[in-house]
């Protein structure tokens, strides 16, 4: 009776496992063909897409955010630039097993069009990778394209199935530990999966080889708590296919009842005459409704910062004057200078009251230029310079509470400075350091030295070369006749031509001379400061030898 009652018990459960891998094959349940050609098709068009995208819109490929292979991103810029634009991080599906981003940019010809960033995300498939893994690489990823650029107005995710999974973990992240706090303003998970336990026991964990423990601390489902204190105003859509898997869609049903709980901003939508596959396919479609609904979101982006920008567009103004006036030359031609860098792919990022242009230019092979205007005031510490960046990303951001918090605390500070500033300047015309009295009075003045300039004088240049070429002789010429030479090996005369000085000069006293000089003192009448001839001592000690032959 327990051979039979054990018999029964495993055909159920072989039953259930059977039923179970079927419910987590979303290749079954579409309607349009079959399971093989279904995703073949769907790597067609991701494939197709991705190269249409690369062909018409601006794009870096293979940007490193690690060190691993597989740890880089691609990402498509719009044609015409923007002070501020929003970012979209895409993070393709596959099972965590196939695809990569060379599949991952076929949405991002219409969002570029819009004047959206898209940036497609590769990261370590199984069997290389394991899950763990994985949510680390694409939560790294997301803080590199922070870090790279800080000026974009608006951060959303869109991951489809294994790529829901891991955006899901992105919203979920404890970023006390990557020392950011990322502002996500939404979030598209589309046929994701949100609790891993059920898929454990199915074909898909065959190159995942999850364990328990693994599954249960990488369940979004199970870190809703997690993602109220991380992205708690993030809108979040939670999308399925009409022709989904019943499981796949109870997992959607399940975690948008768990953040609608949680109290959080959450919408569930059911794409109808859709399934796994073509329900991300037609994200190339701007008539779809989900693109439409990606683009209204972030097109709040540039009506909610029409004063930020034009404050933007102010500071570029006198940006474009400081820089003319610098390189002494017309505003119109530093302005055609950005252009011609912004057609032939260099992204120029101005940060906000930092008077810092940064230079990049993208082509490979090209040198990357920084270049560096500090116009900030000396007591302008690194301290403040952190607390004002703090602001403006608060600012851009649209959290109000916090951007008061951090004007307030950087107004604080900035009387903080000015007094310890004074406090340092009274006490530098109090010492009998005549020294830190005049560089205090250039600080107060904003003072510089002007820098010689060298004139390019070919007459002189040839005087000083008939000048030293007196001392050749005939016989060191190089344009002496090769017919009277002697064939015959040179021996060195029984005696020396001249007798040797009784004074001679070696590079090494010559050297501690020039060591020794000091740096303050001024200049001689050739112009030559000490600080010159001591930094380049090694290299002025060569000049002993012209000494000795002059003795």
């Amino acid at each position: 009776m327990s051979r039979i009652r054990e018999s029964a018990e495993n055909q159920l459960n072989q039953s259930m496992s059977m039923e179970l891998d079927r419910q987590y094959s979303p290749s079954q349940w579409s309607h349009r063909m079959s399971a093989e050609d279904v995703i073949k098709a769907h790597e067609a068009a991701l494939k197709s897409g991705t190269e249409k995208a690369r062909a018409v819109a601006q794009n870096i490929l293979d940007i490193p955010y690690g060190e691993g292979d597989k740890e880089k991103l691609d990402v498509y810029m719009p044609l015409s630039s923007s002070p501020d634009v929003p970012l979209v991080i895409y993070l393709h599906g596959g099972y965590w097993q196939f695809l990569s981003k060379e599949e991952s940019g076929f949405m991002a010809v219409p969002l570029t069009q819009k004047g959206v960033v898209v940036v497609a995300v590769d990261y370590s498939i199984a069997p290389k990778g394991n899950m763990d893994l994985m949510v680390s690489q694409v939560r790294r990823s997301l803080v590199a394209v922070i870090q790279q650029y800080s000026h974009i107005s608006g951060l959303y995710l869109c991951g489809h199935s294994a790529g829901g999974h891991l955006a899901a973990m992105v919203l979920s992240t404890d970023w006390s530990e990557y020392s950011v706090s990322p502002q996500i303003k939404g979030a598209f998970l589309v046929s994701g999966i949100y609790d891993l336990l059920p898929i454990m026991s199915t074909y898909v964990n065959d190159p995942l080889k999850m364990t328990e423990e693994v599954a249960l601390r990488n369940s979004p489902i199970r870190l809703v708590s997690q993602l109220k204190k991380s992205s708690s105003d993030c809108d979040i859509v939670v999308a399925v296919a009409q022709n989904d898997s019943p499981e796949f869609r109870k997992q959607s049903e399940d975690y948008f009842k768990s953040l609608q709980a949680a109290g959080l901003k959450v919408t569930f939508e059911d794409i109808p005459d859709t399934d796994h596959f073509n329900i991300i396919e037609q994200l190339v479609d701007e008539n779809y409704y989900l693109t439409q609904k990606q683009e209204k979101w972030e097109s709040k982006d540039f009506s909610e910062f029409d004063k930020g920008q034009i404050v933007m567009a102010r500071r570029l103004d006198q940006s474009i004057s400081k820089t003319a006036a610098l390189v002494g030359c017309s505003r119109s031609a530093v302005v055609s200078i950005y252009q011609k860098w912004s057609k032939e792919g260099t992204v120029v990022n101005r940060r906000q009251g930092h008077g810092r242009p940064r230079l990049t230019d993208e082509s490979e092979g090209w040198p990357v230029t920084y270049l560096t205007f500090n116009n900030d005031k000396p007591w302008f510490t690194a301290k403040l310079r952190h607390l004002r960046q703090a602001k403006e990303d608060a600012f851009r951001n649209g959290d109000r509470v916090l951007y008061n918090q951090a004007r307030n605390t950087l107004n604080k500070e900035i009387r903080v400075a000015k007094r310890s500033y004074a406090k340092k300047l009274e006490n530098q015309f109090s010492s009998n350091d005549p020294a830190s009295v005049w560089k205090g009075l250039k600080d107060i003045t904003n003072y510089k030295t002007p820098s010689p300039s060298t004139e390019a004088n070919q007459q002189l240049a040839e005087d000083l070369n008939e000048f030293y070429c007196r001392f050749e002789t005939a016989r060191l010429t190089p344009h002496a006749p090769f017919e009277n030479l002697s064939t015959q090996p040179l021996t060195p005369p029984a005696t020396p031509l001249f007798p040797p000085p009784a004074l001679r000069i070696s590079e090494d006293d010559l050297r501690q001379i020039f060591l020794k000089q000091k740096r303050r003192k001024a200049p001689g009448p050739d112009g030559v400061t000490p600080a010159c001839l001591k930094t380049c001592a090694d290299q002025l000690a060569f000049f002993s030898q012209i000494f000795n032959r002059s003795l």
